[in-house]
């Protein structure tokens, strides 16, 4: 994935839901698949993010 490709995304989720995604997919030490099934455990009644947003945000924050 490119970095244009994630900036495109970026509109999907305000900017409170990314710094959660973004706080889960660390305490889910990187693991995206298990940083989807945490974000759904504390934000149930969230538009819920595929598991590969997780890693997209990472590359995201890279790129900047």
């Amino acid at each position: 994935m490119t970095c244009d490709t994630v900036k495109y995304k970026m509109h999907l989720f305000t900017t409170e839901e990314y710094a959660d995604i973004t706080f889960v997919y660390g305490y889910s030490n990187g693991n995206a698949r298990e940083a989807a099934r945490e974000y759904r455990r504390r934000y149930p009644n969230r538009h819920q993010p595929a598991h590969t947003v997780f890693s997209d945000i990472c590359i995201f924050l890279s790129c900047e």
